[in-house]
C-alpha cells in the first residue's frame, strides 16, 4: 500500500474534494456496470462533461476506449452501432 500512495498530490486531492465539481465519489465495478453508470450520468440534465481519473492511467484509458465505451448506449452513434 505504501508504494501505491507514493507521490500522491494531497493538495490537488483536497482541492477536488472541496469543490462542487469534485464530489470525491468513486465508481467501482465491472466494465459493464461502469458503462451503465456512465450512461446514467449522460442523461443528467446540465451535465456536459465528466472527468474520470484512473488509478492506472494507461490501462484505464485503454479500457475506457476499447471495453467500456463500446458497451455504452449513449455512445452508440460514435461506436458505429446506431
Amino acid at each position: 500500500m505504501v508504494e501505491y500512495c507514493e507521490g500522491v498530490d494531497h493538495e490537488a486531492l483536497a482541492w477536488v474534494a472541496g469543490t462542487e465539481l469534485g464530489s470525491g465519489g468513486t465508481l467501482v465495478g465491472s466494465y459493464g456496470s461502469f458503462a451503465e453508470i456512465s450512461d446514467e450520468i449522460s442523461e443528467v440534465e446540465g451535465v456536459e462533461e465528466v472527468m474520470f481519473i484512473f488509478d492506472e492511467f494507461l490501462s484505464g484509458v485503454d479500457s475506457s476506449g476499447h471495453v467500456i465505451q463500446p458497451q455504452m448506449k449513449s455512445r452508440s452513434k460514435v461506436n458505429g452501432s446506431a
